[in-house]
């Protein structure tokens, strides 16, 4: 009886990794039925994290785990991106980072309630759409956690950043941007180009060609910024800014100088 007792609970743990949380449709699919998920946990093999969720009781859910079992356990596309995507590519020394820094996670997908009940880990949840549905996936890469436990998507550094400038100025600063954009001389321009082409959000395609116009970056020369639709009338985004013409944006003042001359 142990013996069999002791085959199921592994069978049960190969498919639920430590932190993962699964949705009942998804195990009652691997033969777990409700009546079945009800003893476990009454067995303390399980835990009811909500109802219709369930985790293993060793440990909490990172999120890694739970972008991952968002993924593969409940059907709903979310990736980390932004700052947090940026943090992961290693400029986190262009960021402002505190000791409970928040993840920033993008989806359009509604969240189980589980989710949203959370305490921690912090997350910061995007549900704006800046991309044409059919290129939504355009500059994501797998990357893996937790030491290979878990895979998640993550926005590549191109895609982050224009993820990023959408916040500013209400969530994200405009020094922050300016040093982040700074910092990205690598970038492939023809996955800048395809971004630009299908993102939607006008305010963040103009401030990435600011930033990138304004820090001279070689990949900046190879895009065709004629094909990229920037939208009519100015956007004014700090309010005693000064306006850079070739953009139609109002930035701070202290942020122009007689390099950029050519922009006004």
């Amino acid at each position: 009886m142990r013996l069999q007792k002791g085959k199921a609970i592994n069978q049960l743990y190969s498919l639920l990794p430590e932190g993962a949380v699964a949705s009942s449709a998804w195990l009652a699919e691997q033969g777990y039925s409700r009546q079945l998920l009800r003893k476990y946990v009454q067995s303390g093999w399980l835990v009811s994290v909500a109802r219709g969720a369930f985790r293993r009781p060793e440990s909490e859910s990172g999120w890694p785990a739970i972008v991952s079992s968002l993924e593969k356990y409940w059907g709903l596309s979310c990736h980390a991106g932004g700052r947090t995507s940026l943090d992961l590519y290693g400029y986190a020394h262009f960021l402002t980072l505190g000791k409970n820094k928040p993840t920033h996670l993008y989806t359009q997908s509604n969240l189980p309630a589980w989710v949203r009940s959370l305490s921690q880990p912090k997350l910061v949840f995007h549900t704006s759409s800046l991309f044409s549905p059919n290129a939504d996936g355009t500059g994501l890469e797998e990357m893996k956690m937790d030491g290979g436990r878990f895979s998640v998507h993550v926005s590549r550094p191109e895609r982050a950043m224009l993820e990023l400038l959408a916040d500013v100025p209400d969530r994200e600063s405009f020094e922050e941007a300016d040093k982040l954009m700074e910092g990205l001389a690598n970038l492939s321009p023809s996955r800048v180009m395809g971004l630009l082409l299908a993102c939607k959000n006008i305010k963040a395609k103009r401030l990435f060609l600011w930033l990138a116009d304004r820090h001279g970056h070689a990949w900046f020369q190879k895009l065709d910024t004629d094909k990229v639709n920037l939208g009519s009338g100015k956007r004014m985004l700090v309010k005693g800014g000064r306006l850079v013409s070739r953009y139609q944006i109002t930035v701070p003042v202290e942020m122009i100088d007689g390099s950029e001359k050519h922009l006004l």
